[in-house]
């Protein structure tokens, strides 16, 4: 639409979250467009999690594939993020 930008997009009171892939029993991969709250209730900032995240990925030299990747840009385990959230806990 005329007049959207980024400017019009922070003011929303929603972000969505568009995922790539395939879900449960389906077949063929497809997109899936969640649309959450830019900030909850109890007050986690999502949006700024997201722009968070997107300029990590940027930062990398990421453009596209897996937003949770190991440095090589292959899709990151569960295990491989426990680890490391371990780490940070200790």
């Amino acid at each position: 639409k005329d007049g959207f930008d980024e400017d019009v997009a922070e003011r929303l009171p929603h972000v969505v979250i568009t995922l790539l892939g395939r879900v449960k029993s389906e077949t063929n991969e497809d997109t899936h467009q969640l649309a959450v709250a830019s900030t909850t209730r109890s007050g986690i900032e999502v949006r700024w999690w997201i722009e968070k995240l997107v300029q990590i990925c940027r930062s990398e030299g990421r453009r596209s594939g897996p937003a949770f990747a190991t440095p090589g840009g292959k899709l990151a385990s569960s295990s491989e993020f426990n680890a490391m959230l371990h780490k940070y806990l200790e």
